[in-house]
């Protein structure tokens, strides 16, 4: 399967925001879910990976860039529960596949070449730690993993960027799904370092890494045939306008 991707460091966001004010390439809806971030570093990031996302929408969309803001990206559904993004264009939903991920220090997105499929992306800076709360979070695999040395960020990079791609409006529930089922011990060993691809357990599935500036970025790929979290009509931005 084939992805397109684009990422921003957190100081280039800070450059930006100064060249390009949000108001110019943020949707209404956009502005609205900005206004709610009181943390600047919280905001930064999340504007990070609109601009990501937009920036690889815009060459599949035929958008001009001084006209981002005619594109709306949405993560959340009525319930305010986080959901694979919905894509926009002048309040039509469009049939893109894009996945968005921040952390600290880097911003990202990915945009599935695929009409059939699903992707996820999720990144991790290097102090990244979740051994303190393993135990509830990750499966009794998962902490063998762990005590046999594989860092936890690891595990729960996978996880987050497994859910991103096959969940169907569902709530996270990161114990209920073990990355033992997708990739193997030794296979994910190899995602300390460098970059490339891994060989997945699940039929349809790829997930590839990369490392950034320190920061391990994950993407993991699925065919599937069709997602079943369609925007409600009653409270989604479809038809908010």
């Amino acid at each position: 399967m084939k992805w397109s991707q684009h990422m921003v460091s957190d100081v280039a966001v800070e450059s930006l925001v100064r060249r390009s004010p949000p108001a110019e390439w943020l949707s209404e809806e956009e502005l609205r879910g900005l206004s709610q971030f009181g943390d600047k570093p919280a905001a930064r990031a999340w504007l990070g990976g609109r601009w990501c996302a937009k920036q690889l929408l815009r060459s599949k969309l035929d958008v001009a860039e001084s006209r981002l803001s005619r594109m709306h990206v949405q993560t959340r559904n009525g319930r305010q529960q986080g959901v694979r993004p919905w894509v926009f264009l002048d309040g039509r939903l469009q049939s893109a596949k894009i996945s968005l991920a921040h952390s600290s220090r880097l911003s990202t997105a990915v945009l599935l070449g695929d009409e059939v499929g699903a992707i996820g992306v999720d990144v991790s800076d290097p102090e990244s730690d979740c051994s303190a709360v393993r135990d509830f979070w990750f499966s009794d695999e998962e902490v063998a993993w762990c005590e046999a040395g594989i860092a936890s960020r690891l595990i729960w990079s996978l996880k987050e960027a497994i859910y991103k791609a096959v969940n169907q409006g569902e709530p996270f529930r990161p114990r209920e799904l073990d990355v033992s089922e997708w990739i193997s011990q030794e296979e994910c060993r190899r995602l300390g370092c460098g970059g490339g691809t891994v060989p997945c357990t699940r039929p349809g599935a790829t997930i590839a890494w990369r490392s950034v500036r320190e920061s391990l970025i994950v993407v993991v790929a699925v065919t599937e045939p069709s997602r079943t979290d369609v925007p409600a009509p009653q409270n989604e931005y479809a038809l908010m306008s």
